[in-house]
This record gives C-alpha cells, sequence and structure tokens, in this order.
C-alpha cells in the first residue's frame, strides 16, 4: 500500500559524514590523561559498541587499574574526559570527509521534506559542526543529547504535527532501528553490517537513499513490523 512520507531524520556519523572510525579512537586520547591502558578502552568499546560516549568514559573510569573513582570523583572524571572526547570529536567532524554526495543529497531532499538530524552527541557542539559545514539550512533542526534517539524522533513527530508512519529514520546502528521502532517510524539503514533482517532496507551510499525512500512511498518494506 503507498504511503506519505513527509519527514526524514538523520543520524549523523557515519551517514552524513565519515566520521565513525576517528571518533572511535578519540576515546583512547581522551582517556589518556587518566591512565586508562588502551586494553581496558578496547575491551570497554567492544563490550559496549552501542553505548554512547558516557556510558562507554563511565565504565572505563569505574574499572581503571587501582581502583576506578567513585560517586562525585567518578563524575568529575566522566565530564573532564568527555569534555576532552568532544572537543576532539567536534574538530574532527567539522573538517573531515562528507559520505559521498551528502551535500548534493541534502540539498534536493530539503525541498520534497522536513528534514532533521537526530545524534547521540551532545546538541550545542553537534549544532556548531552542521553550521560550519554550511549544512543548518537544509533541517528544520539538530537534536542530540541530552535526550536519547527515540526521545528525539517523539519530539520531531509532536512538533511537525504527523502519524509516525509518515516519518523516516536513516542511520547506521542498531539504537537508530530501535528509536525507529520505539516510536513507529520507518527505518532506512545505511550499509548493511548491522542489519541482519530481511524488513530493514538497506542502502550502501546516499546515491541509493532517494530510490529507497520511493520504494517506501510506493509501500516497501518497513521496519516497523
Amino acid at each position: 500500500m503507498p504511503r506519505s512520507v513527509r519527514c526524514l531524520v538523520f543520524d549523523f556519523d557515519g551517514v552524513l559524514v565519515d566520521s565513525n572510525a576517528v571518533k572511535r579512537e578519540a576515546y583512547f586520547e581522551a582517556l589518556r590523561p587518566v591512565g586508562a591502558p588502551p586494553s581496558l578502552v578496547e575491551k570497554i568499546l567492544s563490550d559496549n559498541r552501542h553505548g554512547d560516549r558516557y556510558v562507554v568514559i563511565r565504565e572505563v573510569i569505574r574499572k581503571l587499574p587501582g581502583g576506578g573513582a567513585v560517586g562525585e570523583a567518578a563524575e568529575r572524571r566522566v565530564e573532564e574526559c568527555a569534555d576532552r572526547y568532544n572537543a576532539i570529536c567536534e574538530e574532527f567532524t567539522t573538517t573531515c570527509r562528507e559520505i559521498e554526495g551528502a551535500s548534493d543529497t541534502l540539498g534536493r531532499l530539503c525541498a520534497r521534506y522536513a528534514l532533521y538530524v537526530n545524534s547521540a552527541t551532545p546538541e550545542v557542539p553537534l549544532r556548531r559542526v552542521v553550521e560550519r559545514r554550511g549544512w543548518l539550512a537544509y533541517f528544520r533542526d539538530v537534536l542530540g543529547r541530552p535526550r536519547t534517539k527515540a526521545e528525539n524522533l517523539g519530539e520531531i513527530i509532536a512538533r511537525e504535527g504527523l502519524q509516525p508512519t509518515e516519518v523516516v529514520m536513516i542511520g547506521d546502528g542498531a539504537v537508530d532501528l530501535e528509536a525507529a521502532r520505539a516510536c513507529g517510524c520507518a527505518f532506512i539503514g545505511m550499509r548493511g553490517d548491522e542489519f541482519d533482517t530481511p524488513e530493514v532496507i538497506v542502502v550502501e551510499d546516499l546515491a541509493e537513499l532517494e530510490q529507497a525512500i520511493e520504494a517506501l512511498r510506493a509501500g516497501g518494506i518497513d521496519a516497523r513490523r
């Protein structure tokens, strides 16, 4: 059955900018001043593949050799390390390579749909990055932490006055898919490593995205089941 698609919501890292690998490496640099062994950081990252930066950093601090900090001291360390991590990532994501075709694709899509960014990155620096890349005019808004992706998606649906089925979340991770499912939205996955279900339309790059949106509009597969 044909469906109405009126709003597209993009994850940022790995979907619009090629930043995932460097953002992973930034943990090692951000946690080095507190004496975190690289092997510990690697293990925590492997065990928390879908955890956000605060989850990862807090867990590393908790398991530091010799006993991690606790209580307020631990939270101060977490905030200090998160601030370092955020600064590294903001600088990189401002200047790193865009996912091929991102600017052209956003320029076309914003004429037809309401576009949003929905990321686990803290909202204030994320907005600065989007602005510095010259993309702010493409989006109705840029949403990030401290809200979850599902909370942001719910806010977008309410703000636009849409049915959830009129909104499509576009992401490259399980958290994006879970947010879409929680809110009753359709979903398109970028590069299929995370998505092993035939329910999900997966595109390899942004050149395929518009075709996938048209498939949804024509009544193609969605991820709400």
